[in-house]
């Protein structure tokens, strides 16, 4: 630390002229070549300290940077009033700051079926209000919240108002609740310290602001790896008391039996096929090389022909021959509806 320290106030005295003095890793290293800190460790032990938050990577340009301290002075007071700004900050506003939806990732069928917002305890039944009223409007999705909270008191408000809600027949909702995995105390007393600093060097030392919004986003990174890797409890009108969830594939596989219980005849119900047949963007592409019985030239739906089975794949009159196949059923239906029309 005080080489780094050292090689620092040389460095901004000669305005950074003399590479020789710019602390980076080599230059760490050549200081002590000879020691007990050769052979590299001693620029090591320059990034572990910049892992530990005593120094950081300052940028000086050229896509270079240097070891700098994080020892700047500050006003104690300014700082603790800026960190309970930060505190105060809405669940919703750390989730949307830190990405935390991302945790869960719909792809293929469920993407398509399945309509998902994110909703904290302050705002939940606002969520729900509004997906009720927009139900109409979305087809044949199937709506779907995912709860967040700080901490526990909010994860049992966020049960209980689920629990309510369940009880209304007039929300046909599923709830994906990650509240079961909250910030908590320590995470967000370390990214109110981080953004507390971040705020109070801006216009001081930028440089040092930014590594401090990165430290920052590298706590709710921490929340939302938990998350990921956490349980989750999933709610819906079949099961109300909640199914658990111990890893993200129980929780898809849950989502795809709630899919496949309201829509029995749905499509994704089928055997499995790459979830990119799924995309919207390829349906076109799919109806072609069904019509045509013909996947040689379409690529991604070269497993075409097994998702429809050999029953059906090349079979004129497949509906009427074997009316028990889901493609069958599918088929007979549409041509129930064109008749109506």
């Amino acid at each position: 630390l005080k080489a780094v320290l050292l090689m620092q106030a040389i460095s901004q005295k000669v305005g950074s002229s003399v590479d020789l003095f710019v602390p980076n890793v080599e230059n760490i290293d050549h200081a002590f070549e000879g020691s007990d800190l050769d052979q590299g460790l001693a620029g090591r032990l320059a990034t572990e300290m910049d892992r530990e938050k005593i120094l950081y990577q300052q940028p000086i340009g050229g896509g270079k940077y240097q070891f700098a301290a994080r020892m700047s002075v500050t006003d104690d007071s300014v700082i603790e009033e800026l960190k309970d700004q930060m505190r105060k900050k809405t669940t919703i506003e750390l989730v949307e700051q830190g990405e935390i939806s991302e945790a869960i990732t719909l792809t293929g069928a469920l993407k398509a079926r399945f309509h998902l917002e994110c909703a904290s305890a302050s705002d939940l039944k606002s969520k729900a209000n509004r997906l009720r009223n927009l139900e109409s409007s979305l087809g044949n999705k199937l709506m779907a919240i995912m709860t967040f909270a700080r901490d526990d008191k909010e994860s049992v408000a966020i049960g209980k108002m689920i629990d309510e809600l369940l009880k209304d027949d007039s929300y046909h909702i599923t709830f994906i609740d990650a509240s079961i995995t909250p910030l908590g105390n320590d995470l967000l007393e370390q990214y109110a310290n981080a953004m507390a600093n971040a705020t109070y060097q801006k216009g001081k030392d930028n440089d040092l602001s930014r590594q401090y919004e990165r430290d920052a986003k590298d706590v709710l990174k921490k929340w939302r790896q938990r998350i990921e890797n956490g349980e989750y409890r999933i709610y819906s009108k079949q099961k109300p008391a909640g199914e658990r969830a111990t890893t993200q594939a129980a929780l898809y596989a849950e989502l795809t039996l709630i899919n496949s219980t309201i829509y029995p005849l749905a499509l994704e119900t089928g055997p499995a096929v790459p979830s990119s047949m799924w995309d919207l963007g390829a349906v076109k592409l799919g109806v072609e090389a069904a019509v045509a019985e013909d996947t040689t030239k379409k690529g991604a739906f070269i497993k075409l022909e097994n998702y429809i089975g050999e029953d059906a794949w090349k079979h004129p009159n497949y509906w009427v021959d074997k009316p028990y196949l889901l493609i069958s059923k599918i088929k007979i239906e549409v041509e129930k509806i064109i008749a109506d029309e």
